[in-house]
């Protein structure tokens, strides 16, 4: 997609680049979307896949997201801090 929209930006084709930068973002999301709703709906299969013992499903089941902890912002408090996410939040934020 990114070639495609280059060379329409090198034609000076803006309303071209506009329209496919856009149809570009919308259908990464859309298929983005779509996997993490398909992952979600099938841990029991995936994890099964992945091997992961029988007795060790309940568990899986357990610590996995609910909604309300996908939905929800995570303040800075939540965020371990030997992670990726707690330093590039403190390199934009100080």
């Amino acid at each position: 997609a990114a070639s495609v929209v280059s060379r329409a930006v090198g034609r000076k084709d803006d309303e071209r680049a506009r329209r496919l930068t856009t149809d570009s973002v919308v259908f990464a999301t859309g298929v983005g979307l779509f996997i993490a709703l398909l992952g979600l709906s099938q841990v029991d299969w995936l994890f099964s896949l992945l091997g992961t013992p029988a007795e060790l499903m309940p568990l899986v089941r357990e610590f996995g997201p609910t909604p309300d902890q996908v939905n929800a912002p995570l303040s800075k408090e939540d965020i371990p801090r030997d992670s990726m996410c707690y330093l590039f939040q403190n390199a934009l934020y100080g």
